[in-house]
């Protein structure tokens, strides 16, 4: 679902399945959404949702954006996670969870990426940074509910009493994890609301290319 992008407020709703409603048409600060438009950056700003299944009955959607990022040509980068896409950032070879931080970075955020699988937060490719504690409170509050950090939306931005968790999804490739939909179901728990939730669902101009020029399927 695509929704138009001039919207000002994005509020969440639990819905029992199969029922379905529709996501509202803006996004501005308020108790269950305190992340206000211009502070996403433009090309982060959710144009759709994406829906995770928190129990047999219930379902709940997350905005999402679909940015195109660039590809990195340079030369290949080591230490890639097994695979990871190298993507390029103002000239500067990053991982998509890199790249979504340091748009966040440029609209004046403090950041880190939540690397769950070498137990490390980042502010760049083996660059690691200290979340100061106030913001370290909340990621700890969840963990404990979670009974684990495992499934933390990759992207942690704060400013001031402000806050983001940002998840980054390659188009085609990444899939929900029940690990995630248990972090998520936590974070709602203590009080996270969805407007400070954000799936980014990324591609490359070259997967762009690939995708339209796919054959259907007859």
């Amino acid at each position: 679902m695509r929704c138009d992008p001039r919207f000002g407020r994005v509020s969440w709703r639990m819905r029992a399945l199969p029922q379905r409603h529709p996501w509202p048409n803006s996004l501005a600060a308020s108790p269950s959404s305190p992340v206000g438009t211009t502070m996403i950056p433009e090309a982060l700003r959710p144009t759709s949702t994406e829906p995770f299944q928190l129990s047999p009955s219930t379902v709940i959607d997350v905005p999402k954006a679909l940015p195109t990022f660039q590809a990195w040509r340079g030369p290949s980068i080591p230490n890639t996670y097994g695979g990871k896409a190298a993507l390029e950032f103002e000239g500067e070879p990053l991982f998509a969870e890199l790249v979504i931080l340091r748009h966040f970075q440029r609209k004046g955020w403090q950041e880190a990426w939540i690397d769950t699988y070498r137990r490390r937060t980042l502010s760049g490719i083996d660059q690691p940074c200290e979340i100061p504690i106030g913001p370290r409170a909340r990621l700890t509050a969840i963990s404990e509910h979670a009974g684990s950090s495992s499934g933390c939306f990759d992207v942690y931005v704060w400013r001031d009493e402000t806050f983001m968790f940002a998840e980054a999804e390659c188009l085609g490739r990444d899939r929900v994890r029940a690990s995630q939909v248990r972090w998520l179901t936590s974070a709602l728990a203590v009080g996270v609301p969805v407007g400070a939730l954000l799936v980014v669902e990324w591609t490359t101009s070259l997967n762009v290319v690939r995708h339209s020029n796919r054959i259907p399927r007859r």
